[in-house]
């Protein structure tokens, strides 16, 4: 069973601690809290990148972070996955620590549009900028080792909107 981000901020709200998740006092740090703290400001349900919509993201599976985007209220869904930056670099948009994916069965070679590629980096610098002190970065690990690790698991993943 899968926890949306949705189910995540919503226990998070209910204890008051959405928007300033206290990991620090929290102890051990599992993946839906790391997800959570640094997706607090995603705009789910809204747009973003112009006509771009969070639909839904998923804590951390197999050292990847998922969410789920589409262009417009009609566009089709299309799952995006987190990764530590691996070295070299091979998604899309590369930041500082991370990289994006966009798991769509192209096996890398996909068509990225300008706009998907706007919308990535917007997502990018908004999970940057929340990655230090949420604990996140012990739940992922590089594109690289993923694959490694769980070929099967990255096979279906190319074709599944939610990790599983």
């Amino acid at each position: 069973m899968t926890t949306s981000r949705r189910a995540v901020l919503g226990g998070l709200a209910g204890l008051g601690l959405a928007g300033r998740v206290p990991l620090a006092l929290a102890g051990e740090v599992d993946g839906a809290s790391a997800a959570a703290a640094v997706l607090v400001d995603l705009p789910v349900g809204e747009r973003f990148a112009g006509s771009w919509v969070l639909l839904d993201a998923y804590p951390p599976v197999k050292g990847g972070l998922t969410l789920v985007i589409a262009e417009g209220a009609s566009g089709p869904p299309l799952r995006v996955d987190a990764v530590l930056r691996g070295d070299p670099p091979k998604a899309p948009v590369v930041g500082e620590a991370l990289e994006l994916f966009t798991m769509d069965g192209g096996g890398g070679v996909a068509w990225q549009s300008d706009s998907l590629l706007a919308a990535l980096h917007v997502l990018l610098d908004r999970l940057e900028a929340r990655l230090p002190g949420s604990g996140l970065r012990a739940f992922l690990t590089t594109h690289d080792r993923r694959v490694a690790a769980f070929p099967s698991f990255m096979g279906r993943a190319a074709s599944e909107l939610a990790p599983s």
